[in-house]
């Protein structure tokens, strides 16, 4: 089942996109962990950190958040550090790029379902920096918060909420600093065993700072 739910872009020039593509009943598990989330994205509040302290290329600060069911400390901080690294990927794929923004949108959702991913590129205007390219000479992160929130049933994670804020600083013609916030919404990989997690679906939010 391909659920879709735009919303609208508001008129202080924030724009927002609400994209789901995932199984009704995956989805219900995953909704389950943000109440808030028919609302405007909430920024990561003050959680936990996780076991991980090691840098990427988005240099995200990746914490665990409210856990939903009973989950051991050890396997919460082992899917907190999956699913930051998956949300660090999607920052440097679709935002930050290697050598300037990035240019390729098929390259921009790594992580991403298929059903994802496709939502995503039709967004692609908030979900990357792809169409930035050809003005924009390099994207440097400020700021890259990610806090993850789980639920758990029989003492494992089986979904996950990634609460992100990505503020960026572009320079070139008309350099700014914008923000990127939202969630993603993942369930566990079947086909990498292990921790692995996939995004099933987004809710972002993105506007100019100065």
């Amino acid at each position: 089942m391909l659920l879709r739910s735009p919303r609208p872009g508001r008129s202080d020039g924030v724009s927002t996109a609400r994209r789901a593509a995932v199984p009704l009943l995956a989805l219900v598990g995953v909704a389950a962990l943000s109440s808030c989330s028919a609302g405007e994205p909430s920024e990561p509040e003050e959680p936990a950190p996780s076991g991980s302290a090691a840098p990427t290329d988005a240099r995200a600060t990746v914490s665990a958040g409210r856990v939903t069911g009973t989950l051991d400390r050890a396997r919460r901080d082992d899917a907190a550090d999956a699913v930051g690294t998956v949300t660090e990927r999607w920052f440097t794929a679709a935002y930050l790029g290697q050598d300037g923004p990035p240019s390729r949108v098929a390259d921009a959702f790594p992580g991403f379902t298929a059903g994802a991913a496709a939502q995503a590129r039709d967004d692609r205007g908030l979900t990357t920096n792809t169409g930035l390219a050809a003005g924009v000479d390099d994207v440097v992160a400020r700021r890259a918060d990610v806090a993850v929130d789980l639920l758990a049933t029989g003492g494992r994670a089986r979904a996950a909420t990634a609460r992100f804020t990505l503020v960026m600083e572009l320079t070139g013609d008309g350099a700014r600093v914008e923000r990127v916030a939202g969630r993603l919404y993942l369930t566990p990989d079947p086909a990498r065993g292990g921790p692995g997690w996939q995004v099933v679906g987004y809710d972002v939010e993105r506007g100019r700072q100065r």
